[in-house]
């Protein structure tokens, strides 16, 4: 028998894992994930053709293919890094703004007073 605060924590971990499933930022960081990993198996690919082949001039392309895709691997590092610096910066920025609201101070005025009888 399943008690209902079971079942609570079941719906809850269900609707969060729809709403990471359906958040274009994480999708977006998986994409980038996976080709990242596809460059560096391109790149393990190269090296081992690299250094089976044995005449100069295939070893050159090689070497140039190697380097070709070591760049676009710092590429995708670069914009990487990039995108985490300026959700680091929103969360900087929603920070102070929620530290800001909680200083704020209330204070009491009195704009009007109203008399009134009853006779």
């Amino acid at each position: 028998m399943m008690s209902s605060g079971g079942s609570a924590c079941f719906r809850s971990a269900s609707l969060g894992f729809a709403a990471v499933a359906n958040n274009p930022r994480k999708h977006g960081t998986h994409a980038r994930r996976v080709s990242r990993r596809l460059i560096a198996r391109q790149i393990n690919e190269a090296k081992r053709e690299l250094h089976r082949v044995t005449d100069l001039p295939t070893k050159l392309g090689w070497h140039k293919k190697v380097k070709e895709l070591e760049k676009a691997r710092q590429e995708k590092r670069r914009t990487l890094f990039e995108a985490q610096d300026k959700i680091d910066a929103e969360k900087d920025g929603l920070i102070s703004d929620i530290e800001a609201r909680l200083k704020q101070e209330t204070a009491e005025e009195a704009i009007f007073t109203i008399h009134w009888s009853v006779r």
